[in-house]
């Protein structure tokens, strides 16, 4: 970072990602034939030659460790496979180099319905035959010569101690051994950050990763943000590219020293007569995407093969369409006022519409002035004699049934879109 300051640069974003393979203190872990999830991956990924036998453990229950277990199933190569695109030649070229793995066991912390990885995940590496130990961990690796062949294994007694931290413990007497030619440990990521120093004046946290302001991801060193998995640990993509957008205008303010505009939300006014969801959208079942057999998953061939046309747009047609809105908004100018006749209520499929009593709410003095500051409502008329309508948007669908039951207008459907304005600065 030094450098960087001294070469010019007055805005600097750390953004590295964690590719450091965190490792086991057990027994056996210098032996040859460890290794950790992270490399084994990046050499597959690069085409490299992993040598792995035919006996594979995997610790880890996490998707990085479903993402192990698979890829090294996959190197075995099928007695026939269907070349009969570039892709089928492609995955036999690749294979024809490696060996293949015959059998490959996880040993996995959690239960089965505790997992940490995704439920696809799972499912499909069953469908690859690849054996899932659950509730059991690591107690030591055994070696011959220097080299790892097998893992001792004993079941889990908890996982959480009573303050609720990770520390599991295990049953004595429970010891069994998976025979193994390689294990693969993969058990989590954390940052490289070995990189920085004291004088950088940038704090790291408990978890290993780079302290940041979560609005605007400026670190404790002024000039210096960071985002992603170096600040938040492992997470998914888009969530790293949003950080990325968030960095970007903070930088911008930091050296225009001009703080950049709210953005503008647009609100457009829908036909809320002819307003019509796609019929059925609630009951259409989630698409599963399209998977390349199990007697071509070789090598390192892309698995999901995705949608076509047809099934994307009726996967699309699910969409809830969350930035459009019921709106409740009475006008006696416009004679729009709500009269309280349950229309919506009625109509509502959902159930998330009610009309009670007022004095049927229990709100505290905080509720009372939120509502007070938010809407045009004096406190006075917050509690006491009168109805209230309450929405419970989390499970509404947007069918906008209500809106075209209100027999007076108050309820329309609107939508939101909120746009950013962005000026380069030279």
């Amino acid at each position: 970072l030094n450098d960087l300051r001294n070469a010019g640069y007055e805005a600097i974003f750390i953004a590295i990602g964690a590719h450091k393979s965190r490792m086991l203190n057990i027994e056996g872990m210098d032996a040859d034939g460890i290794l950790n999830a992270i490399d084994y991956l990046l050499n597959i990924n690069q085409g490299y030659r992993v040598e792995l036998g035919e006996k594979i453990v995997v610790i880890g229950g996490g998707n990085v460790a479903f993402d192990v277990a698979r890829t090294a199933v996959r190197q075995e190569v099928p007695e026939t496979v269907a070349a009969s695109d570039i892709t089928a030649a492609l995955d036999v070229a690749r294979s024809a180099v490696r060996f293949g793995a015959k059998k490959v066991d996880m040993v996995v912390l959690e239960a089965r319905d505790e997992m940490l990885a995704d439920e696809e995940e799972i499912e499909q590496a069953i469908e690859e035959r690849i054996t899932i130990h659950n509730s059991v961990g690591p107690k030591r690796i055994l070696t011959r010569n220097g080299r790892a062949v097998g893992l001792e294994i004993w079941d889990v007694a908890s996982i959480f101690d009573e303050q609720g931290r990770f520390n599991p413990r295990f049953i004595p007497g429970t010891e069994r051994v998976l025979e193994a030619d390689s294990i693969i440990v993969a058990i989590g990521q954390a940052p490289d950050l070995s990189f920085l120093h004291s004088a950088d004046g940038i704090e790291i946290t408990p978890r290993g990763t780079i302290r940041v302001d979560p609005e605007t991801l400026a670190t404790t060193a002024e000039g210096i943000y960071a985002g992603g998995d170096v600040a938040f640990g492992p997470r998914i993509a888009i969530q790293a590219i949003a950080d990325g957008r968030r960095a970007a205008r903070s930088i911008d303010a930091y050296l225009s020293g001009v703080e950049p505009e709210p953005p503008q939300v647009t609100i457009t006014r829908r036909d809320t007569p002819g307003y019509r969801p796609p019929p059925g959208y609630t009951q259409i079942p989630r698409q599963p995407i399209p998977m390349l057999p199990l007697d071509r998953r070789v090598g390192i061939a892309q698995v999901e093969l995705g949608y076509t046309e047809e099934q994307a747009v009726r996967e699309a047609s699910r969409c809830l369409r969350c930035w459009e809105n019921t709106i409740f908004e009475g006008d006696p100018q416009l004679g729009t006022e709500c009269i309280l006749c349950g229309g919506c209520a009625d109509v509502c499929p959902e159930a998330c519409i009610e009309i009670i009593p007022k004095t049927h709410l229990s709100l505290d003095k905080h509720t009372i002035s939120e509502i007070s500051r938010n809407l045009p409502v004096a406190k006075e008329r917050i509690s006491g004699k009168g109805m209230v309508l309450i929405k419970n948007e989390e499970i509404c669908i947007r069918c906008g049934l209500c809106a075209r039951r209100c027999p007076v207008g108050t309820i329309t459907m609107q939508g939101f879109e909120e746009q950013r304005a962005y000026e380069a600065t030279v």
